[in-house]
């Protein structure tokens, strides 16, 4: 199976689709060719989409309004699941440090209920840790350009080392 670990913020909302198209249910819409771009890849490859943006925090009920929210903005690949929320406990604060994304990717592929061949990760972040060389990096100012999905294809083509 292939994965497209997917961040939302950066890769399908961008500064223009927030000042210009609006929200709905306080959700940002996506930017339509962000959605078309990273549909070309999905259908290409045939990659199946773990949520890694922080949009999958909450509960199950809230992660399955924004599985519904994503297939109304027009995202076509089935999305599997999401990645855990690892925070480490650091004595003396109240409030845990948040793990790198990376981090949780490895743990979701560390505990997957599926056969992993290979995978993407689409973020316009870059704490990836260990796993940087399967990152596209995207902007807040473009998000998922049809350049970024061929990168990105060429990487699900290939296998993680």
């Amino acid at each position: 199976m292939r994965i497209v670990f997917l961040d939302i913020d950066g890769v399908l909302v961008t500064w223009d689709s927030m000042k210009n198209l609006g929200m709905v249910n306080r959700l940002h819409r996506f930017q339509p060719s962000c959605v078309a771009a990273l549909n070309k890849l999905t259908r290409a490859s045939g990659a199946s989409i773990v949520v890694s943006s922080t949009w999958r925090l909450g509960n199950a009920e809230r992660f399955a309004e924004l599985v519904h929210y994503m297939s109304d903005q027009g995202i076509e690949a089935p999305v599997l699941g999401r990645t855990p929320h690892l925070v480490t406990e650091t004595p003396g604060y109240v409030i845990g440090l948040a793990e790198p994304r990376g981090v949780e990717i490895q743990h979701w592929l560390d505990h997957a209920d599926c056969k992993v061949e290979s995978f993407v990760i689409l973020d316009d972040d870059s704490d990836m840790a260990h796993l940087t060389a399967r990152l596209i990096q995207t902007s807040m100012e473009s998000g998922l350009t049809d350049a970024h999905a061929e990168r990105a294809s060429l990487l699900l083509q290939e296998l993680p080392k």
